[in-house]
């Protein structure tokens, strides 16, 4: 009974954040002919779903976890060092083996990543502010934080970490987020705390547009920003 009632709320937490952060803003930008409008209005739009949401989950999911009291020195130190630790990880080992086991499923997610560049303010607030945000809250907040009250901490990680892959969409980046949804997952564990996992994010995401994006390279040459989360 306890299981179906996390798998329940895990799947509701989940629905919602397709509907109203993923499909809703497309929809709406979709109302405008002109590109630069729609840009905007499908930004503003990902910036309303998305705080919105956060602050609906935060209230009736009664969260006790959002809180930075007990965040000290060493706790900031520790996200430093996780969030590079994870991103030398992807572009050293994880992705180079991808690219070579998944040739065509990195190709279709490079054009992906091309079509989003074309947005460049856009992909900044969504990669560095905005999905860390609402993918932390939803999988290790709602989906984790539900799971390991009824299951064993291995299950629930493993299991929010696997939906946090799957939501990719994409073969190649599924598995290249995997372990890093692990290792944050396995933060959140022990700290209990959803801002250090979400400030990780933020962070991985942001090395890896300052690291594997040049600006002044084109589209073509430009590195794969497959590693972000």
């Amino acid at each position: 009974m306890k299981l179906m009632y996390a798998l329940h709320t895990s799947l509701i937490a989940i629905s919602q954040y397709l509907i109203f952060v993923e499909i809703l803003p497309n929809l709406v930008s979709r109302l405008f002919k002109n590109q630069a409008i729609k840009a905007r209005v499908r930004l503003i739009t990902e910036v309303i779903t998305t705080f919105g949401l956060s602050v609906y989950w935060y209230l009736s999911h009664e969260m006790t976890f959002i809180n930075y009291t007990n965040i000290s020195l060493i706790h900031i130190i520790v996200v430093l060092l996780v969030s590079i630790g994870l991103f030398l990880l992807s572009e050293m080992l994880i992705d180079p083996l991808l690219d070579r086991l998944f040739v065509n499923t990195s190709s279709n997610y490079k054009d992906q990543i091309d079509r989003l560049f074309s947005q460049s303010t856009r992909v900044i607030v969504k990669l560095c502010l905005l999905a860390p945000i609402i993918e932390e809250i939803l999988f290790r907040g709602i989906v984790q934080g539900t799971l390991q009250t009824i299951m064993n901490p291995i299950g629930s990680l493993v299991i929010a970490a696997s939906l946090f892959s799957i939501m990719h969409l994409n073969l190649k980046q599924a598995l290249s987020s995997f372990v890093p949804s692990l290792l944050i997952g396995f933060i959140f564990q022990q700290t209990n705390s959803i801002i250090m996992c979400v400030t990780i994010h933020m962070i991985y995401n942001t090395l890896s547009l300052i690291f594997l994006r040049p600006a002044q390279l084109p589209l073509h040459q430009q590195k794969d920003v497959g590693r972000a989360l």
